[in-house]
C-alpha cells in the first residue's frame, strides 16, 4: 500500500537537519521507498516528502514518528502520512 508522507521541519532546525541527515537516511532505508527528498525554500531545505510502500495503515506511524533518540524533540512537529490518492 503506497503512502505519501509529508514532514515539516521546525523553524531554525537547518543545522540539526544537516547534522542528523545520514542517521535519518539510515532509518528511512528500512522502508521501501518509491520517492523521497526535501522541499526547498531557495537553498534551504524546509520539509521532507516520502512516498513509501507499507504493508498497511498501522505501519504509517513508524514513518511519521521520531526516527532517532538523537534527534531533538519536536524536530518534525508536523508529519502526515496518508494512503496515496487520499486527501
Amino acid at each position: 500500500m503506497e503512502f505519501f508522507c509529508y514532514h515539516r521541519d521546525r523553524p531554525g532546525s537547518a543545522a540539526l537537519r544537516g547534522e542528523l541527515l545520514e542517521e535519518h537516511w539510515s532509518y528511512m532505508d528500512r522502508f521501501t521507498m518509491i520517492a523521497r527528498g526535501p522541499t526547498m525554500d531557495g537553498d534551504t531545505p524546509t520539509r521532507s516528502v516520502h512516498v513509501v510502500d507499507l504493508p498497511d495503515p498501522a505501519a504509517a506511524p513508524a514513518v511519521t514518528g521520531t526516527w532517532s533518540s538523537a534527534s531533538a524533540p519536536g524536530n518534525r512537529p508536523t508529519s502526515t502520512c496518508r494512503p496515496d490518492g487520499t486527501s
